[in-house]
């Protein structure tokens, strides 16, 4: 289990990570949910953010390491987050991917499943999205 100063040091870490590496206003309006990605423009920035947040270690940060995560303790994951938000960084916007398709595979998928997804729904390869499907 992580000390308190561990996880301060992590804070820090992130939050000048991402002073460093925010991106500059790319001259579009960024959508600020998954359900406002409407152009092409947008999902292509998008994409290149979690791709970057992923490979800097802060996405998908409890999930295991063979799999394309960190397997660091789900702490390490919401203090991330936490500063993601503080420093008004671009959205991770596979949502549905990296907080319900990925936590359930993880969870009860097969190795042969795991293999196949995870790792590309941390790095914005994959895309996830859910279907609903209603009466009449």
């Amino acid at each position: 289990m992580a000390t308190e100063q561990q996880l301060e040091n992590f804070r820090q870490e992130v939050a000048a990570w991402l002073k460093a590496n925010k991106p500059a206003d790319p001259g579009f309006l960024l959508p600020q949910s998954f359900m406002e990605v409407g152009s092409e423009q947008q999902l292509d920035f998008l994409r290149e953010w979690q791709y970057k947040l992923w490979s800097a270690g802060y996405l998908g940060m409890a999930w295991p390491s063979e799999y394309g995560g960190q397997g660091a303790e789900p702490v390490f994951q919401s203090i991330a987050d936490k500063e993601m938000s503080r420093a008004s960084v671009p959205i991770a916007f596979n949502v549905i991917g990296l907080g319900w398709a990925g936590p359930l595979i993880n969870d009860v998928g097969t190795e042969e499943e795991k293999r196949k997804y995870l790792k590309g729904i941390l790095t914005g390869e994959d895309i996830w999205c859910q279907g609903f499907s209603e009466p009449d």
